[in-house]
């Protein structure tokens, strides 16, 4: 800033501040009665009176150790001794009191007014007076500060007062009695006595008080501020030493003028000194350390300082210490203390404004209110010839161009901190776009070797191999995961994370992420406890999302827990969910636990090398929970276990409950299944399973499996739509049920389900059918590698994520539809190549035998024929459609091609049958026979001395062991798998595989073989307790 642009801001400032003082001292300015030899006439003068505040000067009646009113006296009064008011009474004092301490004495002055009708309200006003006083007018007390007596040791520290007083005219007699301690200065009254209507000097006195009490207020509120600066920010001395000097100012106004702070705290007149001594050289004491350190460049420029520092904390030490006989005749020095800093700091902010920083100029202008306000008072105290109303606009300016330089410092600072900002975000989001593009490039080739490693997997069989190959895997899924958080944490700071909340039961949720867990930690001995109560209320949340939250929370957990429990549980509160997970594990330090959400915040080595990975699992978590309404927060400690509890705002019951309600109710009359249409409670829960209205073109009945009925009715409308007969279960416990009792062409089912999840329910499809026959497609709120991998691993055929594309459910519906169609067509041919393999050979030996008995035995003929024709009867009986048949018709094909075998070989097979029949029991077609011909064919006739075949029928709790065993050759060992595994390898063993299959459909288990070489062979199966008899036949039949 130039030097004369400086000069001219200073000299203005200063023009302006000198003018609103002359200003107010105009307005508040008030007219002077002079007394002549104690008295004043005032008559003729009545108008004036009511206009104006008059200040009572002139030559006042002094009556030197006399108190007129409060100790009267017989003796006539002695001539007074007339002084000047102010002034001092020094000379009213003859030699021989001059050494006393104690000073007393009364004032008189009698004011003559114009009579008036009827008496009018006056008032006197004391201020600035160092010295306790009475006042009475007409010999009645009106006021009085302090005590006046000729004790010294009653005087305390007198505070200015009025007093209220009526006359109607005439002399009015006023009497001021005075003591005062000549060691606090000289004694009389330093000002005049302020006299007029009581309205307009009360009025004037409150203005005065006003003024105090509103510089106390702004220069609180800069000390708050700055003090608060001081403790929230960065600690800079400058705030605190500020923060120092506004108290002292603080002190300095409630201890001077008005004296407010006495009003309040009684003190001793000696100490009501001391305190204005110490306010006024503590706030110049401190100045020069709020500029130095303002300005730490310029230690130098404040050498001189150190000497005037050390100069106010010397007097410092008098003021408080020192007999006060030495304070007061060293007051000249406070005159010095109070101009010379303000000056020296003037002249350096001039020059710091001139050359460096423009800013300063507010601290100029600060200096230069410090200065003036000094200069005004020293007058003031000498000559006493200012109004009596406190002047604090100085004060108050000083410290607003303080505020101001601050402000302007403040914004300046933000101006820099924004474009350094802009800067940071700009080389942070350069820093998103590589980490993206690199995950991006990463995925792909890395998901590639995980497949090459995948597949030489299965090839390998040597165990050193495989194992080298499982760690590559482990540690390919690793770098997966790890690239998928940074994926997933990139499109979070991009704010490009769609949210898609709706109601949702955390009881559904939870089972499914808990089913994914072991894949994605295998082999840790850890216990997950679920302990979610069944009546907490649905969640307002997005399904992906919570999934992703709570899997990212467990699988931390699983990681830091070598051993012991993981628990989930949850209650409510305040319209939340909150849930808490918490582990045994190994826990977290203070100091990590205060950076645990923090991005790339993994902890020490030791925990890095135990879980690996970028550490922004939980930082995930922290902004996922926030972007749906929680909060998060993690409790641990150093070896014993973590807790991280998050909350979830709660959904609005009443337009979800009752829907959902229904259905509930619907599951408890009928839990296997509600079909057709779920959303009508009442025709659900009235019984079995309902046809659709596409029953008679239907494309393959599904079973749809979820536990939101809204799901249920829309996947419903939408594939009847497609020509697809639909049944609904409401959980998987209702869909296992339903395959116990009838056939399906697909399962659809979600994933996440309370009690038993999607990945549960695969899993015990997968022990009774395969693959191909009964395909199972699952509903997924997620496409993470671990969702996909748990799912495929529980049996799953294809996924879908929710929500699901029509076109693209009706693609995928329609192509599993048409596998399972294809296996249950391989499995009827499978079946008619089996009839056809066995009959051919079958038939001719047969006829050969009834030809040759035609020659040797006509009745062995006969009853060999009839058999003949009973076998083929049956075997060619429509029943062999049927899932399953009668126990008495599928025993009467076995009698009959026993008998059959038995004619042609005679003593070589021998049967024996150890029956506990039932009529009722119902089995699959040919289970039996195909069974008892394997044994004939395979086991007895190869060998030249036959042997036995025993067919047992034996019951047992829940159902009925059946099996058919032989003394023949016997099977290896290693020859037993390869009859059942359906490998094309194997081109034998045909009908036992069809047989196996067809009892795991329908019972969960197949066939049991036990054999010894050499010893013979038994082939059995388990039939549970029957249900009622299928009489309708199955849409898709397998």
């Amino acid at each position: 800033m130039a030097t004369r642009k400086l000069m001219m801001i200073a000299l203005v400032f200063a023009a302006v501040l000198l003018g609103m003082r002359l200003w107010w001292y105009d307005v508040h300015d008030e007219a002077s009665i002079i007394a002549v030899k104690g008295s004043a006439d005032l008559r003729g003068r009545h108008d004036a009176l009511g206009d104006q505040v008059h200040a009572l000067r002139g030559e006042w009646a002094f009556y030197p150790g006399r108190l007129l009113v409060t100790e009267p006296s017989a003796a006539p009064l002695p001539d007074p001794v007339y002084v000047k008011v102010p002034g001092q009474i020094d000379s009213a004092f003859d030699q021989r009191t001059s050494g006393e301490r104690l000073r007393y004495g009364s004032y008189r002055l009698r004011l003559r007014l114009d009579e008036t009708t009827q008496a009018l309200d006056y008032a006197l006003r004391l201020i600035d007076i160092r010295n306790a006083s009475r006042t009475f007018v007409d010999g009645v007390e009106i006021g009085a500060s302090g005590f006046a007596s000729g004790n010294e040791d009653s005087l305390g520290y007198p505070v200015p007062y009025q007093g209220r007083f009526a006359s109607a005219g005439g002399e009015i007699d006023i009497v001021i009695e005075l003591a005062d301690n000549v060691a606090l200065g000289n004694a009389g009254m330093r000002n005049p006595v302020y006299f007029g209507r009581a309205e307009l000097v009360e009025a004037e006195a409150a203005v005065s008080v006003r003024m105090q009490q509103l510089l106390c207020v702004v220069l609180a509120v800069h000390g708050l501020y700055t003090l608060l600066c001081y403790f929230l920010g960065r600690p800079n001395k400058a705030l605190l030493y500020f923060t120092l000097v506004v108290m002292f100012a603080m002190l300095s106004v409630l201890s001077d003028d008005e004296r407010l702070l006495y009003q309040w705290l009684p003190v001793s007149g000696e100490w009501g000194s001391r305190l204005i001594f110490f306010a006024y050289t503590g706030i110049f004491l401190l100045l020069p350390e709020v500029a130095r350190h303002l300005f730490p460049e310029g230690q130098r420029r404040f050498a001189p300082f150190q000497w005037l520092r050390v100069f106010n904390i010397l007097y410092l030490l008098v003021v408080l210490l020192a007999p006060y006989e030495w304070v007061w005749s060293t007051r000249f020095l406070l005159f010095w203390i109070m101009v010379l800093p303000p000056l020296a700091i003037a002249v350096y902010m001039a020059r710091i404004a001139i050359w460096r920083d423009p800013q300063v100029v507010f601290l100029l202008l600060s200096s230069i209110s410090i200065v003036g306000n000094v200069v005004w008072a020293t007058i003031n105290s000498r000559e006493a010839i200012l109004p009596s109303v406190f002047y604090p606009v100085d004060y108050i300016l000083a410290f607003l161009c303080f505020g101001a330089f601050w402000l302007q410092r403040f914004f300046r600072t933000s101006r820099q901190a924004q474009q350094l900002a802009a800067r940071l975000q700009q080389a942070d989001r350069t820093k998103d776009e590589f980490l993206a593009t690199t995950s991006h490039e990463l995925r792909n080739p890395l998901h590639g070797m995980l497949n090459i490693a995948q597949s030489l997997l299965v090839e390998e069989h040597r165990p050193q191999t495989r194992d080298r190959l499982q760690l590559l895997l482990a540690v390919g899924r690793r770098m997966s995961r790890m690239v998928e958080e940074l994926l997933e944490l990139t499109r979070l700071k991009q704010e490009t994370v769609t949210l898609q909340p709706r109601p949702l039961r955390l009881q559904d949720v939870l089972p499914g992420v808990l089913d994914m867990l072991p894949y994605a930690a295998p082999g840790k001995p850890v216990r997950i406890a679920n302990r979610l109560p069944g009546e907490l209320p649905p969640v307002y949340a997005d399904e992906h999302r919570v999934v992703q939250i709570l899997f990212n929370l467990l699988h931390n957990a699983l990681k830091f827990t070598d051993q012991g429990m993981i628990s989930v549980d949850a209650r409510t509160g305040g319209g939340y969910a909150v849930v808490r997970i918490k582990d045994t594990g190994i826990g977290m330090d203070a100091d990590l636990l205060s950076r645990v959400f923090e991005p790339y915040e993994q902890g020490e080595s030791g925990l890095d090398a135990h879980g690996g990975g970028f550490g922004l699992g939980l930082s995930i978590c922290r902004q996922l929970v926030e972007l749906q309404g929680g909060t998060i927060r993690a409790r641990s400690s150093h070896g014993g276990g973590s807790e991280f509890v998050f909350t979830l705002p709660l959904a609005s019951q009443p337009e979800q409950e009752p829907q959902t309600l229904a259905f509930e109710a619907a599951a408890t009359e009928e839990p296997a299944t509600q079909a057709a249409r779920p959303n009508h409670p009442d025709e659900a829960a009235a019984g079995g399973p309902a046809e659709s209205s596409h029953a008679g073109d239907s494309q393959g009945r599904l079973l749809i499996v979820d536990d939101d009925p809204v799901n249920l009715s829309s996947l419903q409308a939408l594939l009847q739509a497609m020509h697809y007969e639909v049944v609904c279960a409401d959980s998987g416990t209702a869909a296992l049920r339903l395959l116990e009792r009838e056939r399906f062409t697909l399962i659809i089912a979600d994933v996440m389900m309370p009690r038993m999840s999607g990945y549960a329910l695969c899993e015990a499809i997968r022990r009774r059918f395969t693959l191909s026959e009964l395909p199972v497609l699952l509903l997924t709120a997620r496409n993470q590698p671990e969702d996909i991998q748990a799912g495929f691993r529980a049996g799953a055929n294809d996924y879908v994520t929710k929500p699901a594309d029509a076109a693209e459910l009706e693609a995928r519906v329609r192509a599993l539809a048409e596998l399972q169609r294809s296996v249950a067509e391989r499995l009827r041919y499978e079946a008619a190549w089996l009839q056809a393999q066995i009959q051919p050979h079958f038939l001719f030996n047969t006829l050969n035998s009834i030809a040759a008995l035609s020659d040797i035995d006509t009745e062995r003929m006969r009853r060999l024929l009839e058999t003949f024709g009973t076998y083929l009867r049956l075997s060619f009986d429509a029943y062999h459609t049927e899932r399953r048949v009668m126990l008495s018709h599928e025993l009467q094909l076995v009698r009959a091609y026993l008998y059959i075998e038995q004619e042609r070989f005679g003593q070589r097979l021998r049967v024996a049958w150890e029956l506990d029949e039932k009529a009722d029991l119902l089995l699959p077609p040919l289970a039996i026979q195909t069974l008892v011909e394997n044994a004939v064919r395979h086991g007895i006739l190869p060998l030249a001395r036959g042997g036995t075949v025993t067919i047992r029928l034996q019951e047992e709790p829940g159902g009925t062991q059946i099996a058919v065993c032989d003394d023949g050759v016997g099977i290896p060992s290693a020859r037993i798998p390869e009859l059942l595994d359906g490998s094309p390898e194997t081109s034998r063993g045909i009908g036992l595989r069809n047989t196996d299959r067809r009892l795991r459909q329908l019972y969960g288990s197949g066939l049991s073989i036990a054999s010894t070489p050499g010893s013979g062979t038994t082939v059995s199966f388990f039939v549970p307790a029957a249900g009622e008899p299928e009489t309708g036949r199955p849409t898709a039949p397998l």
